[in-house]
């Protein structure tokens, strides 16, 4: 815990003579404060390494801890990129609404974080990523009388700046990121930029979503998967 307190207090930008004054505020213990509702402690699914993790946002790291109490210590040096993304089933199926409320319930994006070789460790094997299951959400309020029947417009009204996007602040600002990748899921983001890559897939039936997926079916060996085309590279996810 010391050696954890030691990064995560850890100031690169600050003199060593400031280094005990920053001490004293025990970063470990000291979340970054609340925005707009954004919890710095959430319990989410990992697939690479395949385990529950709780998630702990600091002000200069990010903290996974397993139920066995393991821990995944990131700082602003371990990180090479992070991109969010959904997955293919997400796009495809139709939102569903809160029971009894006036909000839809929004799937959580996969996170996809790239370490810096030899930077992170994980019952005694080095991790080169992170893979991420975020938990689901709502959307805002819809002022709508059937909400089932929402369209696609009030849709990306509700949902742009959503929990997830509160969420990339705090990833940036706690881990001194220049920004984020991102793969916006088409059915709750419709303002996206004209150069995002869109295929024709819409699942079995192609009029629910009339197309407009970022992604194409593909398999790499025995594993079907998709990729995802994007400016800074293609992401295969199985």
């Amino acid at each position: 815990m010391e050696e954890i307190s030691a990064q995560l207090m850890e100031d690169p930008n600050q003199d060593e003579e400031d280094a005990e004054t920053a001490a004293i505020g025990a970063i470990l213990n000291l979340p970054l404060p609340m925005e707009n509702g954004v919890s710095q402690e959430m319990l989410i699914s990992a697939t690479t390494p395949r385990t529950k993790l709780n998630l702990s946002i600091h002000e200069h790291g990010v903290v996974l801890t397993s139920p066995k109490n393991e821990q995944i210590v990131l700082h602003p040096d371990t990180i090479k990129h992070v991109v969010f993304f959904p997955k293919r089933e997400d796009c495809l199926q139709k939102a569903k609404p809160v029971k009894g409320g006036s909000q839809l319930i929004i799937p959580g994006s996969q996170v996809l974080i790239i370490l810096g070789q030899d930077k992170v460790q994980f019952r005694n094997k080095k991790l080169t990523q992170l893979c991420l299951q975020l938990p689901q959400h709502h959307s805002e309020s819809l002022d709508v009388e059937d909400i089932s029947n929402t369209s696609e417009e009030q849709l990306a009204i509700a949902c742009t700046d959503s929990f997830e996007q509160k969420l990339i602040r705090l990833l940036v600002s706690s881990l001194q990121l220049d920004g984020v990748h991102r793969v916006f899921n088409p059915k709750y983001h419709r303002n996206v930029s004209s150069y995002t890559f869109q295929s024709d897939d819409g699942g079995s039936n192609k009029s629910i979503m009339q197309g407009q997926m970022p992604y194409l079916k593909c398999y790499h060996g025995v594993n079907d998967g998709v990729i995802y085309p994007m400016e800074e590279g293609l992401l295969f996810f199985k």
